[in-house]
């Protein structure tokens, strides 16, 4: 089986050689002329996610999980500033039940 699978390889590869070719310099020269797609603002995304459920493409978890990512998203884009604010609050803040950081907290 082996030689048949090596002479297929050996006989086929002047053509594949040249269709490689081919299609490297055919898609760049189409990619070239394609202009990048501008980006969906969150509310473009809202609109889509309404219409998906309204439509019942998407289920309800579906839907309460894109919309719990965009919210994640456009809490990023506040700013990181505020995210460590609030992290910061958190972990500034003592376990519950946990004496042993009060007594070190309060010496």
């Amino acid at each position: 089986m082996a030689p048949f699978v090596n002479f297929i390889n050996i006989a086929v590869k002047p053509l594949r050689i040249v269709l490689t070719t081919i299609t490297l310099y055919l898609s760049r020269a189409l990619f070239f002329f394609l202009k990048k797609e501008k980006s969906l603002t969150i509310e473009e995304l809202e609109h889509v996610i309404k219409e998906s459920k309204d439509k019942k493409i998407l289920t309800p978890e579906e839907t309460d999980l894109i919309r719990g990512y965009l919210a994640l998203l456009s809490s990023k884009r506040i700013g990181n500033s505020m995210a460590l604010l609030k992290m910061n609050r958190c972990l500034s803040r003592p376990p519950a039940g946990s004496s042993r950081l009060r007594k070190t907290r309060a010496k």
